[in-house]
């Protein structure tokens, strides 16, 4: 009997540990869950201009497996580049203003729009279908080994880069956008490439020859440029380097 006594008392105590602890758990998840999610996502946009710098290369898949290099990517159009994933509320609610921008501008803009496919939380099954279900048709790549976000720093989701045609990061932006600060942005990068292409265009004059030129602007037999302006004041050197040089 005093055994069957003490065996109940030490029954009695171990669910009592067993209740603390489980308690002590779900208060202890709770509180490690809302801290991840201020960490990891953002309502808050936060857009930067910045110093231009190289934007960093890395390596993705598109939604049919393809393996692409951002570096191919650019050099051709201006981009931008957008962080993202399906379980990220900010995300969903800056996507619409990026489908309307893509339909919008994708003729003059490459949009990269690459998933945080970690494997566990975001899988790209996941991704895909949020994709699909919402419609969205801008090009998304999946960012299997995290390359991309370590590359890129993306340490809260989204994040938005800015890319001009010269593969250059201008500005840059964590948190959600609205449709209108991020056309603002898209503008600043067509405005930058088309002051870049007056600058460096070659003219009509080249349709004289060059003998024609260097004999009217008197100009040395030089192959160190591009092209050049004759005009009544002088000639304009368009140099391999990207100078522009008036004589």
């Amino acid at each position: 009997m005093k055994q069957q006594t003490k065996l109940i008392g030490i029954l009695v105590i171990l669910i009592a540990l067993l209740a603390g602890a489980f308690v002590l758990y779900k208060n202890l998840s709770k509180k490690y869950k809302a801290d991840t999610a201020s960490e990891e996502t953002s309502s808050v946009n936060d857009t930067e201009e910045q110093e231009a710098v190289t934007a960093p290369d890395f390596n993705a898949a598109d939604a049919g497996g393809k393996p692409i290099h951002f570096f191919y990517l650019t050099g051709k159009k201006p981009i931008v580049l957008n962080f993202w994933a399906s379980w990220c509320p900010p995300c969903k609610q800056e996507m619409p203003g990026f489908e309307a921008m893509y339909k919008k501008y994708s003729g003059k803009v490459d949009f990269v729009m690459v998933n945080m496919t970690d494997g566990a939380r975001e899988t790209k099954k996941k991704a895909s279908s949020f994709i699909k279900e919402q419609g969205y048709t801008f090009p998304v790549y999946y960012d299997t080994e995290q390359e991309a976000a370590y590359n890129y720093q993306a340490e809260s989701l989204p994040t938005t880069y800015f890319i001009n045609r010269d593969g250059e990061i201008v500005s840059g932006a964590r948190g959600a956008m609205e449709e209108s600060a991020l056309e603002a942005q898209i503008k600043k990068l067509l405005e930058e490439q088309s002051e870049q292409a007056h600058f460096n265009a070659p003219t009509p004059h080249s349709l004289r020859g060059l003998t024609t030129l260097r004999a009217r602007c008197n100009l040395p037999q030089a192959n160190n440029f591009l092209t050049h302006l004759c005009t009544t004041r002088g000639a304009f050197l368009f140099h391999r380097e990207g100078r522009r040089t008036f004589l």
